[in-house]
């Protein structure tokens, strides 16, 4: 299970495989390509990425047995950007996490993966986690082909 569960958040981050990991989809931006917005009410790929830092974390930490943080009120809340952040201080701060979430999976026990937060399996969650990280890599790599700076050599024509 282990294995699987790590093959699949891998997939999702760092090791091309069907699909362009997130660390592919976000590489060679820069800060005003990170930012763009199209329209007003959609997202720039900062604000996906904040995202993706914003749930990942929390589930790790819970993993981690970190008590839980305040609650969320909107998940519109978790796309903001925090204060004046730079797009480089935010691709290091989600690959940080990313490879927080590879060693965690390398060294989780087993008793913790036939465990249960909330009724639900941690292997069920950490799926969800990954699949959650696809579906908005795939948003990424669309604002990119939309800006017009996707390399279709690196995936996805």
């Amino acid at each position: 299970m282990k294995q699987l569960l790590l093959a699949q958040f891998r997939s999702t981050f760092n090791h091309a495989d069907w699909f362009v990991p997130f660390q592919t989809a976000i590489e060679g931006l820069s800060e005003e390509q990170a930012f763009e917005k199209k329209d007003a009410a959609g997202h720039s790929i900062a604000n996906l990425v904040q995202h993706l830092i914003f749930w990942n974390e929390r589930y790790l930490n819970r993993l981690k047995g970190i008590s839980e943080q305040e609650a969320v009120k909107d998940n519109a809340a978790t796309f903001e950007l925090p204060g004046s952040i730079s797009w480089k201080e935010l691709e290091e701060k989600a690959n940080r996490l990313f490879h927080a979430w590879e060693t965690a999976l390398e060294h989780v026990e087993e008793k913790t993966l036939h465990s249960e937060m909330t009724g639900i399996p941690w292997p069920d969650i950490i799926g969800q986690i990954c699949l959650h990280n696809a579906y908005h890599t795939g948003q990424i790599l669309t604002l990119r082909k939309m800006q017009g700076n996707w390399n279709s050599s690196k995936g996805v024509s």
